[in-house]
Order: C-alpha cells, then structure tokens, then sequence
C-alpha cells in the first residue's frame, strides 16, 4: 500500500515509526503536495494537513482514504474532485483535544485573574495592584459541542470547579464532567443561567454565526465568551457590538471570522479581550499524537474493520 503524507510541520523522520511498524507499505512525506507530485498516481492513502490543491486527487485515481490531520474540515471539503469521490474521509477531532482545551483555560483564566492588564502593567514596569480579578470557583459553564474538544475543556473546567452544561446538534450523553447535554435548539433557555459560553463546535451551515445578538443579549451582563473552535460560528460584529455596550465581561478569542483581523478592527482594542493566533491546535506533541492516530486507523482500514472519525460529508463535520 502507497501513503502519501503531505504535512508542512515536522520532517520525513517524523514518520519513521509508522514506515517501522508497515514495513511492507510505502511512506512518502512531502511538505508541499500538489498535482505533480510523483507518488500521488499509485497512492491509496493521503495524510494531509491542508485542503488538497488542484488537480491532486486527479492524480491520485487509486485513492480510497484521505486522513485529515486537522480536526474542522470544513475547508477540505472544498478541495476540488472530494465531493464527487467516492472515498472515506477521516479527521482528528479527538486527538487535539487536549491542548485546543488547555488554550481555552488559559485564555479563561487570563480573563478572570486579570492577567491581561499584569502584563502590560509589568512591560511598563509598573506595579498595579488594582487590576480587577474574578473567581471562576462556581461559575456555570456552557459548552457549544459536546464533542473530543468540548469533553476535554469541560474535563478542566471541572479541574476549576466549574459546574458544565452542554449543546450539541445531535443527543450526546453526559460524563463525569458534563452535567448534562441538550441540544443546540434548546440553547436560549440555557443562557440566563449560563457565566462562560465556550465554542467547541465545528463550523458547518449550521453553526455559521450560531453566536449572535441574539444569544448575548440572553447572556448574564458579567458572562464570558471563549472561542477555540472557528471564528465563523460567532458573528464577530455582535461580538463587537456587546462588548462596547458592556454586556461581557470578556471574550478569549483562538479564532476569528477573519484571521488576521484588519489592523484597524475594533476587537483589537478592547482591555476585556485576550486574542491568541488560532494556535491552539498547536503542541510539542501534535505530530506524535497524529502519526499515532493515523496508524491506529491504518491497522483499522488493513483489517477491513471501520476508521474512526469518519466526516459526515452533508453535515459538514
């Protein structure tokens, strides 16, 4: 079997362990994949972590399999020739969880304890034992997504003694961590009641500005927002719109609906908002835990037994 790994971070090397435990299949690693790549005509597998280009998987007529190493996957769908495919499409929504949910807490806790203003108090060299700090110590979470990364964002937020409530499109069940799962239509009656709004979910036709007046004018005047997920299921000028008015206490923000955001744009500006550069899919072991995913779902697809992830292609995610 032929595996086309197209992945700009890490090395060739970075893939020995999988070229060591299938020794009879090929591995070939590419930082930039395109429609010429040699390998592509015999691949049966793609590994990519970026939508496929143009006329790549018209080079690739044996491909049955494309592994996503991210978890959205809403701009892989747009890669040309995917839709008219008949192929399985897998991604990692899973495996990142655990440091998307750490940039969750940290922008949370960056809020709450003022750390924000402590660091440009300290480049200043300026000591400001004024800075306003809040206590997150029995807040109620509400997290939009009950899936890998909402799970383990609620695992911490529990860490904190948070009490966590979730939406999801589909029914879920609750854990040790969720107190309980409803689904996303019954969301406004949640958000009185609800101190920390967290976006976990995918952006799909559904979610597309999920997020919007509507939903903060429901929410308590002191609430958070935290967005690790995608930019696009929040309407960033209802964001923008509420912050101004005072109706958050502070938004944290991994992602936007535009990545950068103009220099000029608004939600640079406010003290209440803490913007991290979409990295909180980004770790020291992000390459390890993908390589060891894929492998995991390589055994799986050489033993004919079903893939994990699988992408529901109409719904989006």
């Amino acid at each position: 079997m032929n595996v086309v790994i197209d992945y700009p971070l890490g090395t060739n090397a970075d893939w020995d362990p999988m070229r060591a435990e299938f020794p009879d299949d090929e591995f070939t690693w590419t930082a930039q994949l395109d429609a010429s790549f040699p390998g592509l005509s015999e691949a049966e597998v793609i590994g990519s972590g970026r939508p496929l280009g143009p006329g790549v998987l018209d080079a690739a007529p044996n491909v049955r399999w494309v592994q996503v190493f991210s978890a959205g996957v809403e701009e892989y769908l747009k890669s040309p020739g995917l839709l008219g495919r008949d192929l399985a499409l897998t991604n990692v929504k899973v495996v990142l969880g655990s440091h998307v949910a750490e940039t969750g807490i940290a922008l949370l806790t960056g809020l709450s304890r003022g750390i924000g203003p402590a660091v440009l108090a300290q480049r200043e060299h300026r000591w400001d034992p004024s800075i306003e700090v809040d206590e997150l110590t029995g807040k109620r979470a509400l997290v939009v997504g009950a899936g890998g990364i909402g799970r383990a964002l609620a695992r911490r937020l529990d860490g904190l003694e948070v009490e966590v409530r979730a939406v999801d499109i589909y029914p879920q069940e609750p854990d040790d961590y969720i107190r309980e799962v409803r689904l996303v239509s019954e969301m406004p009656a949640m958000l009185p009641d609800t101190d920390i709004l967290a976006i976990c979910c995918p952006s799909t036709a559904a979610t597309q500005r999920l997020i919007d007046t509507s939903v903060f004018d429901l929410l308590p005047d002191d609430a958070y927002l935290i967005n690790i997920s995608r930019g696009a299921v929040v309407d960033t000028p209802a964001l923008v719109d509420a912050l101004r008015g005072g109706r958050l206490r502070g938004a944290g923000l991994d992602v936007l609906d535009q990545e950068p955001p103009p220099a000029d744009h608004p939600i640079w500006s406010f003290p209440n908002v803490m913007i991290t550069p979409h990295n909180g899919g980004a770790s020291p072991l992000r390459v390890v835990r993908i390589r060891e995913f894929f492998a995991s779902n390589i055994r799986r697809y050489k033993a004919g037994e079903p893939l994990e992830n699988v992408v529901d292609v109409e719904a989006g995610f």
